[in-house]
């Protein structure tokens, strides 16, 4: 598994290594994956049943897996194929052919869509703006500091939208949290007043907009452009493999 791990982490991909069946179920759960290497042979289970599993839920069915095993056994390749199987590799790995196979997956695999998280207290503004993105990513609304917070602990976001003006503190101390993600999300700082000069110095911030000045016809042409550039990142800024084994 350190092996493989090291030849996706060579050719540029972000990778998650879960040593047992256990371990890559927790990390399913928490994480959305361009890919997943599979090895059938793991401590707690055998990996074929895992991707049975995986298949029969609405999040893993068109994940793309990579099957690494130590057996030639046919009956097992077979099933294998009728459980959408981008490639199935023997070890000793084949470094060429692991690369080409995970390259194949993901570019066969739906786009994962967007996700922006709207830090903002005003409802109806919340509505307004949601409903102007929609088409972009999806959108989720925290109106205080605090739901924030628990939002970006449960899961991956493309983009903040910030406020700054919020009921429970300033939305300038969401910025160190995001800066510690281990994936951190770039921010639009979207407030009813400037942002401090040296807060827009933080790398996570990458666009200041007053309300009073800003339309909600360029908001949206600038949230278009900034969610277009991370989907053409694609795998460098937030899609990660998923190693097992």
């Amino acid at each position: 598994a350190h092996l493989l791990s090291l030849m996706l982490v060579g050719a540029g991909y972000q990778v998650d290594c879960a040593a047992s069946a256990a371990a890559a179920r927790a990390l399913l759960a928490k994480h959305d994956y361009a890919a997943m290497t599979l090895d059938i042979g793991l401590p707690d289970e055998n990996g074929m049943d895992l991707l049975r599993e995986l298949r029969n839920s609405d999040a893993g069915r068109r994940l793309p897996v990579v099957v690494v095993s130590g057996t030639d056994d046919p009956g097992a390749t077979e099933l294998g194929g009728a459980l959408a199987v981008a490639d199935w590799l023997e070890k000793p790995i084949d470094t060429a052919r692991l690369l080409d196979a995970v390259r194949r997956g993901m570019a066969a695999a739906p786009s994962r869509r967007l996700r922006i998280l709207h830090v903002e207290d005003d409802v109806d503004l919340g509505v307004v703006v949601g409903a102007q993105l929609a088409g972009l990513a999806e959108i989720v609304v925290a109106s205080t500091l605090a739901a924030a917070r628990a939002e970006l602990a449960r899961q991956h976001f493309d983009l903040v939208i910030l406020d700054l003006g919020l009921p429970d503190g300033s939305g300038a101390d969401l910025l160190p949290v995001i800066q510690g993600l281990a994936h951190s999300p770039p921010v639009l700082v979207f407030s009813a007043r400037e942002i401090d000069a040296r807060l827009q110095a933080q790398q996570a911030v990458i666009a200041t907009l007053v309300k009073s000045r800003t339309s909600n016809e360029r908001l949206v042409q600038i949230v278009r452009e900034m969610t277009q550039r991370t989907a053409l990142e694609g795998v460098a800024e937030g899609q990660k493999v998923k190693g097992e084994g």
